[in-house]
């Protein structure tokens, strides 16, 4: 999907500042069985 889209992966950090830019801060992130986290946002 990342690919087709044109997305990234990307670091904690570079979340935390594509999202305050939104008004959101990270609020947790959830780790998983697998390579990926659920990463949880709320609006600040």
């Amino acid at each position: 999907m990342l690919a087709v889209t044109g997305g990234k992966e990307r670091t904690r950090t570079q979340y935390e500042r594509l999202l305050d830019g939104a008004g959101f801060g990270i609020e947790r992130v959830i780790p998983t069985a697998s390579q990926y986290a659920i990463l949880e946002a709320v609006a600040r």
